[in-house]
């Protein structure tokens, strides 16, 4: 999933900012909800390596994380599933259940996977079956995601910006040197590009191509007391690994991160939906996280360690992007305390991020 996924949200968003101001104007709303899609029989088939795999229990949970927007008459949902791959047909009954709830129309639902590869298995991939009683609960668990998000809507505010982070993003492929060849996988030798080919290879001479180390990030607050309610990014890591299965992956320890750096856990959400953190996936067909260029292999890391060390960082990056304005400076989105400062959108012909402070 790229940054259309975000743009889509930013779409019902203008509309509402749009409007003029009146006592009958459209209320802009927004909701969240994380609903847990876990498998609870094992061992659990797993999708992700070059051969199927099982978990025997779970690490971190995987969810399925969901956004409703509304501008005052029409509404549209997003959700984000920990899974490697999900298939069309639990998208589709998924949207179908929360549709005849919602009153939403399907063609207003988006559902992405995360990509993690250490999830469950949701369609087969990867010499993995996936478990046909697990795949039987699944629509209606994303769907009661779903569902719950549009439920938990409340009158809204909303900021977007861009951050970076370079430093956990690298290429993969790597071009194979004039007279130098290697055995593929698949018993080839006539590939001119080598899939990890591992630091200080003197067959190789650099990276195919370039990386993209931006942090795009979509942030809804409450309109009444600039509560979080929910974090949408985007960024083009393929994924960390690390964790065994069952396991989100450093998706799941980004929301994590970004919540402790907002204080959700504080008196302001006592009876209210918890903060919803959400990392999708940008182009990170042949991006990871392991650096090729450079001198001396990494060090052996502890389960999950390398997880964390990305997750912190890339919040880092969400947290302090920043966003230019037409004919001004750079503006700064700030939202680490509570009385901060948040980037809004404003229509076409006007300032379209202006700094508002709480």
């Amino acid at each position: 999933m790229t940054r259309r996924f975000v743009i889509s949200a930013l779409t019902v968003l203008a509309a509402a900012m749009a409007a003029p101001a009146s006592p009958a104007a459209p209320v802009f709303k927004a909701g969240a909800h994380a609903q847990d899609i876990s498998p609870t029989h094992f061992p659990s088939p797993v999708n992700g390596g070059m051969k199927g795999g099982f978990a025997k229990g779970i690490t971190d949970p995987i969810h399925a994380r969901c956004l409703a927007l509304q501008d005052g008459s029409k509404a549209m949902i997003l959700a984000v599933v920990d899974a490697c791959m999900i298939p069309l047909d639990i998208c589709d009954k998924a949207k179908a259940a929360a549709s005849a709830k919602t009153g939403v129309p399907v063609e207003r639902m988006l559902i992405s996977a995360t990509h993690t590869h250490s999830s469950a298995t949701m369609t087969p991939v990867f010499q993995s079956d996936p478990d046909p009683a697990y795949l039987a609960t699944l629509p209606d668990r994303i769907a009661l995601g779903l569902i719950t998000a549009y439920q938990n809507l409340e009158p809204a505010e909303a900021g977007w910006a861009v951050g970076e982070d370079a430093t956990q993003v690298f290429n993969r492929r790597w071009l194979v040197k004039e007279g130098e060849s290697y055995e593929n996988p698949f018993d080839g030798k006539a590939d001119r590009a080598w899939m990890n080919p591992g630091v200080g290879n003197a067959k190789v001479s650099g990276p195919t191509g370039p990386v993209d180390p931006q942090v795009a990030v979509f942030a809804v607050r409450s309109a009444a007391d600039h509560r979080p309610i929910a974090v949408l990014a985007n960024y083009s890591l393929h994924y960390v690994g690390g964790n065994p299965p069952i396991s989100a992956d450093y998706f799941a320890a980004f929301a994590n991160e970004l919540a402790h750096q907002l204080e959700t856990g504080d008196h302001r959400y006592q009876n209210k939906p918890p903060f919803v953190g959400i990392m999708s996936n940008g182009t990170s067909g042949n991006i990871n996280n392991l650096n090729f260029g450079a001198t001396v292999p990494a060090g052996r890391l502890r389960a999950g360690q390398r997880i964390q060390e990305v997750a912190a960082s890339v919040a880092g990056a969400a947290m302090k992007p920043t966003v230019p304005s037409p004919g001004k400076k750079t503006s700064r989105w700030t939202p680490g305390k509570r009385c901060s400062t948040w980037t809004f959108g404003r229509p076409p012909g006007k300032n379209w991020f202006e700094p508002v402070t709480c």
